[in-house]
């Protein structure tokens, strides 16, 4: 069976794919300054470019696995290089795992799977990097749980719209990418 594990230019998609996400969402993080005005709000931006990129690159990559390559080389990419985002690798772990086995039934491409496949992996990044987040910096306790899972479920809301958008954006991209062979899978 080919998977993306045995396939170089899936393998270098991957990484650049990644490494675009990552540079792209902390220049967004940092010059919005938006996670100073809590960690609610920051999904709302890191979700955008970043998120279509990952989309764009899991279209070109398209195969067996390819979702939790991503989700390696993104936890790695925090890992080494943002120890205050820890809370950032099991977010992509859990989501990768979630979306690939998800991606198995429906594919990577088409627009069904393409909107699936980020809806839910946008959504769970934003609620579980929020989740992770909380818990590592201690905000359990110190806000009633009402209030906090009202936020988790407005936001979660917002997260997932979000995500559905930027996966329509995503297909037509990346099938723009595709169809005219600038990117070949």
């Amino acid at each position: 069976m080919k998977t993306v594990f045995n396939d170089r230019r899936a393998i270098i998609y991957g990484v650049v794919f990644s490494i675009a996400s990552y540079v792209t969402a902390a220049i967004l993080a940092v010059g919005s300054s938006v996670y100073a005005l809590g960690s609610f709000l920051d999904p709302i931006v890191t979700l955008t470019v970043p998120l279509i990129l990952i989309s764009i690159g899991l279209q070109a990559m398209n195969k067996r696995y390819s979702i939790i390559l991503l989700a390696l080389i993104n936890s790695l990419l925090y890992y080494i290089t943002s120890p205050a985002l820890l809370f950032m690798v099991p977010t992509f772990l859990v989501s990768g795992v979630i979306d690939e086995v998800i991606s198995w039934a429906i594919g990577y491409r088409g627009l069904r799977a393409v909107m699936i496949n980020t809806t839910v992996v946008g959504g769970l990044i934003g609620v579980l990097s929020v989740f992770f987040g909380s818990i590592l910096i201690g905000i359990y306790g110190s806000v009633p749980f009402s209030s906090l899972l009202l936020a988790y479920v407005i936001f979660g809301v917002i997260y997932f719209v979000e995500s559905a958008i930027m996966g329509y954006i995503s297909y037509k991209i990346g099938s723009y990418l595709i169809n005219s062979g600038i990117m070949k899978s």
